[in-house]
């Protein structure tokens, strides 16, 4: 119930961060579960994108698969199933808990389970639905524990294969299931009293899952990994290089923030990436402190081994769920995250659960015979102290799903924590300029947009130079704003450094060069895009415009005729037509193409002040006045219009209302 009455407040949240692209734009989701075979034959990423990040979860994608089958484009579906498997998660870590101290204060397993479910750490992994992943991998790995000491116990072959199954499932959910081969085994160790040989007996099943799931991973990803280049942006361990010492020593001061972020979880922040963890000399303080607690802990958990310290074993747990994404053995696609946390909570509840006790002595043992109100009255001082602590966490996570509410909520609040992440700047910047402002009718707050949204994006090129992403969308920016000499600049920067450009971009590039009267340069970029993609109406349109202002109008109808075949429904090509035969003082065919434009666009003010000049043109001055006052009335700021019907007015020998609208 707690799980469910701290996370409720998400399930209204909008998709989120990698949602977008593992979820709304991923091909495969969007079949439904009709995709789930072709899902777990392809990589992670097969649905959504074309790079290789050596990932194989397919469990998480039929999932994501299914709730599109149930509702198609509906987060709330997958926000609710994000909160209910958290939950259920906590069930079957209460019964975990419950086998592991069986025979010891039976408050324990409680307790424990209360510190995990209330958490702010979790925050990312139960608000972001991508994250489900993780929730799975943990849920499968919780029953795969229980079996294999349900096993060391009883002996029973069903635990057995449980056990097997369960870290098959969890290897399906997230390569961090791997741990399992370490921690099934010592598991059984500490909480039984079986021998190190039975103990190792119970790896078996745990092994074989392992390789069965090696043999399906090397099928489909051709290889164990097959991991490409990872990208600075991602990982600032990258900038490191061949100094390998340097990485090492940058990774272990990464784990004591880890260790950090477990005691004191706030402030949180979802990106860690680029610029927001310096490069690390081995001879720095901060290393050697966290390297000289770090060997600490081992040396005190070894010495634990032989007594089967519980609390040995919690540290030992938090070492193995870390090690797959602590960049010491190889680099992986992030920095730090605080997504890599949840499995290791664990390991820290059940620490601080066990000291509290230890603080409180006078808990009472499982078979001591007392009443509830006994009970409760002999442990009330460690109830107490979890009771605040859980208030705590629970307010931290409560205040903390809001951030999750959105993509322009989280950057909007995350920027406050990590200034200098380059990521959070250019999707704060990117959000401002490419979705919000693109979309924005009203052009005082669409101005608003553009300047907020460039600032962001300028922050981002100054932390990361050669961020080509970034470098087009402050491009962007700057055309809408209509300040083509900086738009300009800013995507001859992107194209000297994005990894791959697309007819978008060229398309883009040649508008603010066309609009800053660079119209062969402008021609040039439109014709790339074409070249990339020969059915962008887009780039049809606007080199058809370009060829007119240059006079090649052959070209010019050639080029827009193209861009009316591709899209005979946009009122753009009509319009440019209709430019092209005014250019040429054919009136009449402009006039028809003029109408067609207004047909689709009744409110364009611009088309019908050019349709208003064509009919005076042709001395047809009432339709020409009819036309300026259409263009008025659709833009009531229109002075070229207003000046138009005065003078038309003028032209019809009425000074009268011609000097309303030209006075004297």
């Amino acid at each position: 119930m707690l799980a469910i009455l701290l996370y409720a407040n998400t399930i209204t949240h909008d998709y989120v961060l990698d949602d977008d692209m593992a979820i709304v734009k991923n091909t495969f989701v969007q079949e439904g579960i009709s995709a789930i075979p072709k899902i777990f034959i392809t990589p992670y990423r097969a649905g959504f994108s074309d790079r290789n990040e050596g990932l194989y979860r397919p469990l998480s994608i039929a999932l994501f698969a299914a709730q599109w089958q149930l509702a198609p484009g509906n987060a709330q579906v997958g926000h609710l199933f994000n909160v209910l498997l958290y939950a259920l998660t906590a069930i079957v870590l209460f019964v975990t808990l419950s086998l592991f101290f069986a025979d010891k204060n039976p408050l324990l397993p409680f307790v424990i389970t209360l510190l995990f479910i209330a958490h702010p750490l979790h925050t990312e992994v139960v608000a972001n639905i991508k994250s489900s992943d993780e929730i799975l991998c943990f849920l499968f790995y919780l029953v795969a524990l229980w079996s294999s000491l349900k096993y060391g116990k009883q002996e029973k072959i069903k635990y057995l294969v449980l056990a097997g199954f369960s870290t098959f499932l969890a290897l399906l959910s997230k390569e961090t299931g791997v741990t399992l081969l370490v921690m099934a085994p010592l598991t059984v160790y500490f909480f039984s009293a079986v021998s190190v040989k039975k103990c190792l007996m119970t790896a078996i099943p745990v092994i074989l899952a392992f390789f069965v799931y090696l043999a399906i991973r090397v099928s489909v990803l051709s290889g164990v990994s097959n991991l490409d280049e990872i990208l600075l942006i991602n990982n600032s361990l990258v900038a490191a290089g061949e100094d390998t010492l340097t990485r090492l020593a940058t990774s272990i001061f990464i784990i004591g923030k880890y260790f950090s972020l477990l005691a004191l979880p706030y402030p949180l922040c979802y990106d860690y990436s680029y610029n927001t963890i310096a490069l690390l000399p081995f001879g720095n303080p901060k290393v050697l402190l966290t390297l000289s607690i770090i060997i600490a802990i081992i040396v005190f958990a070894l010495s634990r081994l032989k007594s089967r310290d519980p609390i040995a074993w919690a540290l030992i747990f938090i070492g193995a769920t870390l090690s797959p994404v602590a960049n010491i053995f190889f680099i992986i696609e992030a920095t730090m995250g605080e997504r890599f946390l949840y499995m290791p909570v664990l390991g820290f509840s059940m620490i601080i659960a066990l000291l509290l006790t230890k603080l409180f002595k006078r808990s009472v043992d499982i078979n001591t015979n007392h009443s509830t109100a006994g009970f409760i009255k002999t442990n009330s001082g460690l109830l107490a102290m979890v009771t605040i602590v859980v208030v705590i966490y629970g307010t931290v996570t409560v205040v903390r799903n809001t951030a999750w509410k959105d993509n322009l909520t989280l950057v909007k609040t995350d920027v406050q924590t990590h200034p200098n992440s380059v990521r959070i700047r250019y999707a704060y910047g990117s959000i401002l300029v490419m979705e919000k402002a693109l979309n924005e009718k009203n052009e005082t707050r669409k101005k608003q947009l553009l300047l907020e949204g460039t600032q962001q994006l300028v922050e981002a090129v100054r932390i990361l130079p050669d961020y080509g992403d970034a470098w087009f969308n402050l491009g962007m920016g700057y055309k809408e704003l209509e300040d083509y000499k900086k738009a300009i600049a800013c995507f001859e920067n992107a194209e000297a450094h994005m990894v791959k450009t697309n007819a978008t971009f060229y398309v883009a590039a040649g508008i603010a060069y066309g609009e800053d009267g660079q119209y062969e340069k402008a021609i040039q970029e439109l014709q790339k895009a074409i070249d990339l993609d020969s059915s962008g109406y887009d780039a049809y349109n606007n080199i058809g415009l370009y060829y007119s202002r240059t006079g090649n109008y052959s070209m010019s109808f050639q080029m827009l005729n193209k861009a009316i075949q591709l899209n005979p429904n946009d009122d753009h090509a009509y319009y440019n037509m209709g430019n092209t035969y005014a250019a040429m003082n054919d009136f009449t065919n402009a006039l028809s193409f003029y109408k067609k434009a207004l047909s689709l666009n009744p409110a364009s003010d611009i088309a019908w002040v050019n349709l208003g000049n064509c009919y005076g043109v042709l001395k047809d001055y009432p339709n020409a006045l009819l036309a300026f006052e259409k263009a008025l009335q659709a833009n009531p700021s229109n002075e070229l219009a207003r000046f138009n019907i005065g003078t038309t007015y003028f032209m019809l020998g009425d000074s009268v209302n011609g000097r309303k609208y030209i006075p004297d």
